[in-house]
């Protein structure tokens, strides 16, 4: 390892991180860091820091005479000028700096929106079960795996502007987003998003389905852009579903309050327990009351009924499994059943316990659910 004082580690690391370093302090730094992992880690969270060159050339625009002067008028009148140009110059960068993390942790902190337990329990779930996955995707790099959010941070750097998220027909992935927005992406969807929220909305891309617990903050709505409109948020979780057989895309509120708009329309306004249909882009959403407990159910991946009719208990599973349902049996919407399924066992698991369940004869057969007759349920 070099032989430094830590003034001369604080020098070679400060001069990285604002793009000041000269090639000979390159060598050293390399050789510092290599020698000592700490330091590197903590050097490499550093480095995750966007426009830290940006923030430090705006610092050198400041005119450290005339703030100090104004600073000491207002605060210390009656004290002689005893600091120097370059002590202000520093503390201004220091106030800069520091404010910066405090701004940004504290921000993080009062936005985090509290999630549910249930949803909490199914993303434990989703991790042991090795269902939380996709692939990672930012310009002019090639796609990584991750199992995990964290696993993010170590991939992006100052440089990325944005990041896609991408899950397979088998996968599903919970993430946060950098207003601390927590977002549950179903199998078979993409998300694009801002490495750093900017301007006056936080507005992201969705192609697919995914579940929203959206950070409040009043002055910057959040925003999810499709194809075939928009969502925009007054602080809530709600659902989108942009892949609809018929090729509509959903919305369902849960909780809160959320405007959909068509591409050419006007903000329709909705309502809890409200499902908002946009069927192409240019028509008008359909309002309508909806049972939200299947999306509520694919988002939690538990799901308890109670005199649950066949039907409504079969589009559960076909969300969950992303199966189409056939019934090969009559007046299937008139059986109804008490139980309780989980998501994140096995669809071989799943389907003996509904046939426990139903007393019928219920098969996989490559993306169908088919529903057999009745001849074993129970009289």
């Amino acid at each position: 390892m070099i032989d430094m004082d830590h003034s001369d580690v604080n020098t070679l690391i400060r001069k990285s991180l604002t793009g000041e370093l000269s090639d000979e302090e390159k060598v050293d730094l390399e050789r510092l860091l290599k020698g000592d992992p700490a330091l590197k880690e903590k050097y490499k969270a550093f480095c995750q820091l966007r426009h830290f060159s940006d923030r430090y050339r705006q610092y050198k625009k400041v005119n450290a005479r005339r703030a100090l002067k104004e600073f000491k008028k207002e605060h210390f009148p009656h004290l002689y000028p005893v600091w120097s140009v370059w002590a202000a110059a520093v503390s201004i960068l220091v106030l800069v700096v520091s404010g910066f993390w405090f701004f940004r942790d504290h921000r993080m902190e009062v936005r985090n929106p509290q999630l549910p337990r249930e949803a909490l329990v199914a993303m434990n779930q989703a991790k042991h079960a090795g269902l939380n996955a996709a692939t990672f995707l930012v310009k002019n790099r090639p796609p990584v795996s991750v199992t995990s959010d964290s696993l993010i941070a170590g991939i992006v750097s100052r440089y990325d502007s944005a990041g896609t998220i991408v899950t397979r027909h088998d996968k599903e992935f919970w993430m946060s987003l950098p207003d601390g927005t927590r977002v549950h992406l179903n199998y078979n969807s993409r998300l694009t998003y801002p490495m750093e929220f900017e301007g006056d909305s936080r507005q992201i891309e969705l192609e697919g389905e995914a579940y929203f617990f959206v950070a409040k903050d009043k002055r910057h709505p959040f925003i999810v852009k499709t194809n075939m409109g928009d969502v925009k948020e007054y602080g809530t979780d709600f659902n989108v579903n942009t892949r609809e057989e018929n090729g509509s895309m959903s919305i369902v509120l849960v909780n809160g309050s959320i405007s959909v708009t068509s591409k050419n329309g006007t903000p329709r306004i909705l309502k809890p327990g409200e499902m908002a249909v946009i069927k192409t882009a240019e028509s008008t959403p359909v309002i309508t009351k909806v049972d939200v407990m299947p999306y509520v159910a694919w988002n939690t991946g538990r799901f308890v009924f109670d005199d649950c009719s066949l039907s409504r208990l079969m589009s559960v599973l076909s969300r969950w499994y992303d199966k189409k349902v056939v019934f090969n049996i009559s007046n299937a919407e008139k059986l109804s059943f008490t139980g309780i399924l989980n998501r994140y066992e096995s669809l071989d698991v799943t389907i003996r316990a509904l046939r426990t369940i139903t007393g019928l004869e219920i098969n996989v057969d490559g993306g169908n659910i088919i529903i057999g007759q009745e001849s074993r349920r129970k009289k």
